[in-house]
């Protein structure tokens, strides 16, 4: 039986030429071995199923009516959330780049128009607009999101919102301007300052946006890049006047150039002088420590010190060798020491200027007048 001599022969199986030939499957078989399948001549090309499964995905993402499973009505999109006209036109420019990710920016600026109710497309537009309209309300300030809570379109609630928040007045325009105009470096970083100037031109370039042409035929003068690049002067004029002291070699140097370079490159450049005067005010403060803590091991060196000073101060700063008396025309002594006005002092000799032959003189005297008095003695 098979059974019987399951521990002793070895089964194989095999299908090779004609049918009547094959062996049986399951027949011992000790002498016969399966052949191998023949190796592939090439590298199998993908299956067609799988290269249209793919190129379906990629239409179904580049359709606008297209909603992932990932797709979360409560998803919040842009932070900060809008709370006014303070941020608003940040908040517009980052909304608009998430709904363009998403490829949702055509429903509110209807280049994808809602079908009819009657249209195949209509349930799929409608979901896709509910869908923008609640990352709207979850992108706002919630006193906010009950004023358009009731609007059922995302392009109505979009430009609602734009109506009350957008200020496109001259008042707003005037007080970004002043602030530009007024704005220093003072206890800024180069990188803060110019973040703080770089925020304040976008505002205002949003407020006052470069004209377009509006011709039929093509322009040719370029008169927008010519606008555009007097902004840019205009900007390397502001982030340099704005500086500190400390760069005004900087300045100098930047504002004699023709053409002027671009503002970031400014920037950078600003930025590697701030680093070496870093450097230098590092390496200052090193010195004056050495020195305090070297006062500090010898705490009498700071008095020898002060004296000496003092002791040269009195040889030759305060000589009257220049001095002139306005009283008797003769100069080395003011009109304070005058002894021509004020009387000469007791002993004195005329006909000897120096105070150290006076005082031999006096000495000389003094000693006859007590040799006589001896010798009358």
């Amino acid at each position: 039986m098979v059974s019987e001599h399951l521990h002793r022969s070895t089964y194989a199986a095999a299908v090779i030429g004609d049918r009547s030939t094959d062996p049986i499957i399951g027949e011992a078989s000790p002498q016969t071995h399966a052949a191998p399948p023949p190796m592939p001549a090439s590298i199998p090309q993908e299956n067609p199923i799988t290269q249209r499964g793919r190129a379906q995905v990629a239409d179904d993402v580049e359709n606008p009516f297209f909603l992932s499973q990932n797709e979360n009505p409560n998803a919040v999109l842009v932070s900060p959330l809008l709370a006014g006209s303070s941020n608003y036109e940040s908040w517009s420019v980052s909304m608009r780049i998430a709904l363009e990710i998403k490829n949702k920016w055509c429903i509110i600026n209807g280049s994808v128009a809602e079908p009819s109710s009657d249209h195949h497309l209509h349930a799929a537009w409608r979901r896709c607009n509910l869908m923008v309209c609640s990352w709207i309300l979850r992108s706002v300030h919630t006193s906010i999101a009950q004023s358009i809570l009731h609007l059922d379109r995302a392009k109505d609630a979009w430009e609602d919102l734009r109506h009350r928040f957008s200020q496109h007045d001259a008042q707003r325009v005037s007080i970004l301007q002043s602030d530009i105009y007024g704005l220093k470096q003072g206890n800024l970083s180069i990188n803060e300052y110019y973040t703080k100037c770089k925020t304040l031109w976008e505002q205002l370039n949003t407020l006052r946006p470069l004209p377009q042409c509006t011709c039929n035929a093509r322009c040719i003068c370029k008169l927008t890049e010519k606008i555009r690049n007097e902004r840019e002067e205009d900007y390397v004029i502001r982030f340099l006047q704005g500086l500190n002291d400390e760069y005004n070699n900087l300045k100098s140097s930047v504002l004699v150039l023709d053409p002027l370079p671009e503002v970031y490159k400014v920037f950078v450049m600003a930025e590697k002088l701030e680093r070496q005067i870093t450097f230098a005010n590092l390496s200052a403060c090193n010195l004056n420590i050495d020195a305090t803590q070297a006062n500090a091991v010898h705490p009498n060196s700071s008095e020898e010190v002060i004296a000496a000073l003092n002791t040269y101060n009195k040889r030759y700063g305060n000589n009257n060798k220049g001095a002139k008396c306005t009283y008797c025309g003769m100069s080395g002594h003011t009109i304070e020491k005058c002894y021509k006005k004020h009387g000469y002092p007791p002993g004195w000799i005329p006909g000897f200027k120096s105070k150290g032959k006076q005082q031999q003189s006096a000495a000389v005297i003094a000693n006859d007048q007590a040799d006589s008095a001896n010798t009358s003695e």
